[in-house]
């Protein structure tokens, strides 16, 4: 394999030219080297001058073979070194001098070939991560004084060991790889304390969990350590977070809402290893969890029916007199219904009033007044079929009295008379 421009070596006296291969050294006039006892290479249109062997002595030929061979090597190391080199996994910088990566890319720095990382926590940050120790050192101390590290003594700790090593110990691949993961981690935290304290817990935790890959590939660096501080730090802030997603669950109306601020509460237990309270909380949350899972199948259920019988009354069941023409003899059955649909109603209320459903709230008491009123119309309807049949009934009956009646005199009219006495009466003159 050749490069396609030949490396010289100059050896004092003689200057010799060798291929890529590390082959025989030639003199710049196309003889070989004095004493070396080998051709010009073939194809040469040169020659190698004639009688010179016979004039070099022993002595002579030997210290241009050392020489040579020395030449040799000095020229052949370099040349395989750079056939060596990849070349094609380039940084390519862009104009804003920002260089991008695509999955392992090196890049020259002090005088090495440097890998470039790729995790996330560390690519995340490319464009303020300092690249010497004096840059670290700065950005170390400008954390000084952070509430985030005054709140969680471990971070400060790691960053005042963090400084000294810095200050005292040596700055190569491993020490600058292990300084961007720990300024990343405590970059992530501070942020993530500033989000926790704005309110925003959502981000907070998603701050945290970066956070936390980048403790993992700063434990991964070697940096033991430091990541073990990192650690204890993380797990007491996602302790505090799970403290107070608890509070804000135990103080909130809404059932969804009181489930969603548990499970977080869980979450944070669960990355804190709070043990104790990660348990107690899972009881809690898995009790409430299916109270709301029970009362909403049967909200649903409630609402349905109302709905259902809303659908059946289509529009008859506004007035006494409509349900009265519209059902007939049916508007007792209609009665009823109407007063189960008023249960119904006021059940689903009850239970959205208790989970803090507001929306459902005001649908059941939509529901409700219309069940009512559908109810009160039936009630009327039923009433006043009940009277009417009670004073038809009634009618009937004192016509039948009424018969009876004269049936009764008309049989009493009829015996007059008609009985005799079985022996002739005397009658007194």
């Amino acid at each position: 394999m050749r490069t396609g421009t030949t490396p010289r070596t100059t050896d004092g006296a003689n200057r010799g030219t060798t291929d890529d291969d590390g082959g025989t050294a030639v003199g710049s006039d196309g003889r070989t080297a004095p004493g070396s006892g080998r051709r010009a290479a073939p194809g040469s249109d040169r020659r190698a001058a004639p009688g010179s062997g016979r004039r070099a002595t022993t002595r002579r030929a030997l210290l241009a073979v050392v020489v040579a061979a020395l030449a040799v090597s000095a020229v052949a190391v370099p040349a395989s070194a750079r056939l060596a080199a990849p070349t094609t996994d380039r940084v390519t910088p862009t104009t804003d001098g920002v260089t991008t990566v695509a999955d392992a890319v090196t890049r020259a720095g002090d005088g090495a070939t440097r890998a470039v990382d790729t995790h996330p926590a560390a690519v995340a940050d490319n464009e303020s991560t300092p690249e010497t120790a004096d840059g670290y050192l700065d950005a170390f101390r400008s954390l000084s004084g952070e509430p985030a590290l005054s709140e969680y003594a471990e971070l400060d700790v790691l960053r005042s060991r963090a400084v000294a090593a810095l200050q005292v110990g040596t700055f190569g691949d491993r020490e600058r790889r292990q300084m961007r993961y720990t300024l990343a981690t405590m970059r992530s935290f501070v942020s993530a304390y500033e989000a926790a304290q704005a309110g925003d817990r959502r981000r907070s935790l998603r701050l945290a969990d970066e956070t936390g890959d980048a403790v993992t590939a700063l434990r991964d660096a070697g940096a033991t350590e430091y990541a073990t501080l990192a650690r204890l730090a993380l797990e007491r802030f996602y302790e505090r977070q799970g403290d107070s997603l608890r509070a804000r669950a135990r103080n909130t109306t809404r059932t969804p809402e009181k489930i969603q601020l548990f499970e977080g509460a869980v979450q944070a237990y669960r990355d804190g290893n709070a043990t104790g309270r990660l348990s107690s909380t899972s009881t809690n949350l898995e009790r409430i969890a299916a109270e709301y899972r029970r009362d909403n199948r049967s909200l649903n259920a409630s609402l349905a029916a109302v709905a259902s019988f809303r659908a059946s009354c289509d529009g008859r069941c506004d007035g006494a007199v409509t349900v009265a023409e519209s059902f007939g003899v049916g508007t007792f059955s209609q009665y009823v219904a109407a007063r189960r649909a008023v249960a119904d109603a006021t059940r689903a209320r009850r239970l959205a009033a208790e989970h803090g459903l507001s929306g459902r709230v005001t649908r059941a008491e939509e529901q409700l007044a219309w069940a009512r009123t559908a109810l009160r119309s039936a009630t009327l309807a039923a009433a006043g079929l009940l009277f009417g049949y009670a004073l038809a009934l009634g009618l009937v009956a004192a016509l039948v009295v009424y018969r009876l009646t004269a049936w009764d005199a008309d049989v009493a009219a009829a015996n007059v008379g008609s009985i005799l006495p079985r022996e002739p009466l005397e009658v007194e003159k």
